[in-house]
């Protein structure tokens, strides 16, 4: 399916003056490939020149051996002396990598294959790890074994983000879980894992500092600290950032059962356990003591997290509760606040300042967007591209979501029709719901042609509780690719830097 598929960019190939890759079938399609007579031969073992002693470009040669023997079936010879004819990688890193990986970190490499050896060359170890996954893909069945067919790639990706959400705050996923998603996200290059990890239903991490998060707010299901390490240590090691979440004001219902003088009304006697819990409120954002709070949890989660972004969530925050209270009513009108967005406003630009001392850049929902809002807030959209466009003239870098709502189960049918027609569909009764013509709508990636500066993300950053790799972990909904769909040839552009 995939083959047959990718044929349209093969044509685009020949027109451009290039050698049709018509035996080729790559996720993402590279920036530039060149396809050339010949292959490489893999009889043997793999040998392995490798000039940078990064411990992930070590991780990418076990890596590559691994996913050989359990994609082709050969029995590698281990433990034994590597035979002289065995086919040669060489692997060149121009750097070492930094300690700490951050956004806009270069992710570029070159692949040269041809009869006598396969050249991956790379600025950083980040590089080695996406040609690792392509020369795995370039693993093909030939006449008289397996083989890796001639070819030149010069790739680097069209967007510094691209994200995966996974919710266990709503869903608690098991460690090995996740990992096996982030061995799926490597292999198609996302470079993102954006985890939720508190919401109504639960708070999902350790707290040393205030323990009753998860004593009284995780149903036990939650992960120590010692995990979260672990976890962070094995996306790095796998070329991916872990981007933390933490839902408030709203989506709070788990830090107002562990500590109720955060709330802006009575405490909901149970977390939410499904859509039959209405009770919900909100922080109260008028009290010193919520953010002194705030301000040792805080804390104490971005010491866990080295990633330089922190997801404080924003969004769907129901007023009602700040209404139906007279102490918060008469504090807005003392310090002249007119309405609930000027009063989530305020706590948005507190909260920021707990973040920057922790060190950390602040990201939110879209509903976080004021204009007086310090600019260095990351906006990641996800009720359309109408926000996204709002955000990106108010001078606000700028992540899209909205477009691949698995959880709304659209027919398969519906999200091919949106890529044919270059529509973006946002989810239903949210601002800017209903398909949205006249914007830039390609593989899930909605750019609408007003915004002020480059988006930062492609399609990949999935709201609710999208997994890619071992299905969904309690629905078992499994997901083929991206988007749910099988790969399609614009399905490549996420990474591509081509449009």
């Amino acid at each position: 399916m995939i083959r047959t598929k990718m044929r349209s960019l093969w044509v685009v190939a020949v027109l451009a003056g290039t050698s049709p890759a018509a035996d080729v079938t790559l996720m993402p399609w590279p920036a530039q490939i060149e396809q050339r007579p010949g292959f490489l031969s893999l009889d043997h073992s793999p040998r392995f020149e490798v000039t940078d002693p990064d411990p992930r470009v070590k991780y990418a040669v076990r890596h590559f051996r691994e996913q050989f023997r359990l994609r082709t079936g050969a029995l590698l010879d281990l433990g034994k002396p590597i035979p002289h004819d065995g086919p040669l990688f060489v692997i060149h890193c121009k750097s070492t990598g930094k300690r700490i990986q951050a956004l806009g970190d270069d992710e570029s490499y070159q692949i040269a294959v041809d009869e006598m050896k396969a050249d991956l060359t790379a600025a950083t170890p980040l590089g080695v790890l996406r040609g690792v996954e392509t020369l795995l893909q370039l693993i093909q069945p030939g006449k008289a074994g397996w083989i890796i067919p001639a070819v030149r790639i010069d790739d680097h990706p069209r967007f510094p983000w691209r994200g995966l959400m996974i919710d266990s705050a709503r869903h608690f996923m098991p460690v090995d879980v996740i990992k096996r998603n982030i061995d799926g996200m490597a292999a198609v290059k996302l470079n993102i894992l954006h985890l939720h990890l508190s919401d109504d239903e639960g708070f999902r991490v350790e707290s040393l500092r205030c323990p009753r998060l998860q004593k009284l707010a995780s149903d036990g299901a939650f992960y120590t600290q010692v995990q979260i390490r672990d976890l962070v240590a094995y996306a790095r090691e796998r070329g991916i950032r872990v981007v933390p979440e933490f839902d408030m004001p709203a989506h709070a219902v788990s830090w107002l059962i562990a500590y109720p003088q955060l709330s802006s009304s009575p405490v909901p006697r149970r977390l939410v356990r499904d859509m039959t819990d209405h009770e919900r409120p909100s922080i109260d954002p008028t009290r010193e003591s919520t953010y002194r709070l705030l301000d040792t949890v805080l804390g104490e989660m971005a010491s866990l997290f080295p990633d330089k972004y922190f997801h404080i969530g924003g969004d769907e925050v129901d007023g009602r509760y700040w209404d139906q209270n007279e102490r918060i009513q008469r504090w807005m009108r003392i310090h002249k606040i007119q309405d609930n967005h000027a009063l989530q406003a305020y706590f948005n630009k507190r909260v920021r300042v707990i973040v920057a001392k922790h060190g950390k850049r602040m990201e939110g929902w879209d509903e976080i967007l004021s204009p007086d809002l310090p600019k260095d807030t990351l906006v990641q959209s996800w009720r359309g591209p109408e926000t996204l466009a709002n955000a990106a003239r108010m001078g606000f870098q700028t992540l899209l979501s909205a477009g691949w709502y698995l959880d709304l189960m659209h027919p398969d049918a519906l999200w091919r029709g949106a890529l044919q027609r270059r529509e973006c569909i946002p989810h239903p009764g949210r601002a800017g719901a209903g398909r949205r013509r006249g914007s830039r709508a390609m593989d899930g990636i909605c750019d609408a042609g007003e915004s002020g500066q480059p988006d930062l993300a492609a399609s990949g950053s999935y709201r609710r509780e999208i997994v890619v790799a071992g299905g969904h972990y309690r629905s078992g909904i499994h997901v083929s690719a991206p988007g749910g769909l099988e790969p399609e040839p614009g399905m490549a552009r996420p990474w591509s830097s081509h449009p």
